[in-house]
């Protein structure tokens, strides 16, 4: 299958750390080599069997494999005939089978299902915000994309990696007084090297040492700002709670959350943090754009960008209710903390708390209405475009 030229074989031209005349240079061909051992596999594979099917995609932008090109080539010259292979070409006509974005009318089992049994949490209300065919793709079907656990190590590796390793490293604070100090820097980055050997070093190639010290740099600026960073005490880490009730007017809804960390600040009050490893997330605007903003999904998406912040305000709000409390995203690339409440206007806390989970509940709402369907939103041309579920969605 996919017996095409730059698939057959599939030799990776491109040399991360050293230019390709430089190994050259130096007599390592690789890139021949690499094509010889595939080339051997391909033959032996060959050889063995009886009847052979090659299939490959012939159009003006594809050729087939060079190796088939070998093949006929040698039983041309062995023959003296020009064609020598059987074939045959089949076409798929797909162009009315998607002719348009599907739209999932919620029926009984739909609506009983967001009635009885389903579970909100942060990542499914966004979803819906971003796009409800989304949601249903994802959180009332199930679907997932296949992981390949032989894969390169991707964004969520790391992710995953990191938000183990700082809930380790900073374990030893728990309801205590953070010390950041020459002595927990030697265990953080001895332990992070143990860390990274045995998690990730085995899936990275060549380029695990360039990655390695990447992290290692913006551990070490999250350090340093950490240890200007005033924290009374650390409440908790990697918190995964049971579903709690969500209550929006007159409705109550189940709600799930995981807490990545949790500080008590010298005033006394609260900080919700969330850990963020890739690029730079957004938090809700402040109470200027949310008090002018309209309560549809579009504008919503537009203004406050991710429910998850004002979500972690709620639930930290009854869980220590006469302490004031605020979230952040903590991002790991740039070393700062973006808040939910902009420290110099925490006296509008109210006002864009209220703004919010009135929102919430109009966005809730539509979600559970009967007569609402799950339909695609392609406003956002980027996020499409990394959809999981986009070939299913024409």
């Amino acid at each position: 299958m996919d017996a095409n030229e730059s698939l057959l074989p599939k030799v990776q031209v491109y040399e991360p750390l050293i230019p390709r005349q430089i190994m050259e240079g130096l007599g390592l061909e690789r890139l021949k080599q690499e094509e010889e051992i595939q080339r051997y596999h391909f033959m032996r594979l060959l050889g063995s069997a009886k009847k052979v099917y090659f299939v490959y995609d012939d159009n003006p932008e594809k050729e087939k494999s060079r190796f088939i090109e070998e093949i006929l080539w040698s039983k041309r010259k062995e023959t003296g005939r020009s064609r020598v292979f059987s074939d045959s070409r089949a076409r798929f006509n797909v162009a009315g089978i998607l002719s348009r974005p599907p739209v999932i009318a919620k029926d009984k089992a739909v609506r009983a299902y967001l009635r009885d049994e389903f579970t909100l949490s942060a990542s499914s209300i966004d979803a819906y915000l971003g796009c409800p065919l989304k949601f249903y793709y994802q959180y009332m079907l199930g679907l997932r994309e296949k992981e390949d656990m032989l894969a390169e190590p991707e964004a969520r590796d790391i992710g995953t990696f990191l938000h183990n390793f700082l809930e380790t490293a900073f374990g030893e604070f728990l309801n205590k007084e953070p010390v950041i100090d020459e002595d927990f820097k030697k265990r953080f980055f001895n332990n992070f090297e143990i860390a990274f050997e045995s998690k990730l070093l085995k899936r990275w190639g060549q380029e695990s040492f360039m990655i390695k010290a990447i992290m290692r740099e913006r551990l070490t600026r999250l350090l340093e700002n950490e240890r200007a960073r005033p924290v009374r005490k650390v409440l908790a880490l990697e918190e995964r709670l049971p579903a709690q009730q969500l209550i929006l007017g007159d409705q109550a809804y189940r709600c799930k959350y995981v807490i990545d960390r949790i500080d008590e600040l010298p005033d006394s009050s609260i900080l919700v943090i969330d850990y963020k490893t890739g690029s730079a997330a957004k938090e809700p605007a402040g109470l200027s754009g949310l008090s002018q903003m309209e309560l549809n999904r579009q504008a919503m998406r537009q203004t406050i960008h991710s429910f998850q912040l004002p979500l972690y305000c709620y639930f930290a709000g009854k869980r220590y209710p006469s302490r004031r409390v605020n979230a952040a995203l903590y991002s790991l690339r740039e070393i700062e903390c973006r808040y939910f409440i902009k420290p110099d206007k925490l006296d509008t806390a109210d006002e864009v708390m209220d703004i919010c989970l009135r929102a919430l509940a109009q966005l809730i709402g539509e979600m559970m209405d009967p007569d609402c369907a799950f339909a695609a939103d392609k406003s956002d041309e980027r996020a499409c475009g990394f959809c999981a579920f986009r070939a299913m969605c024409a």
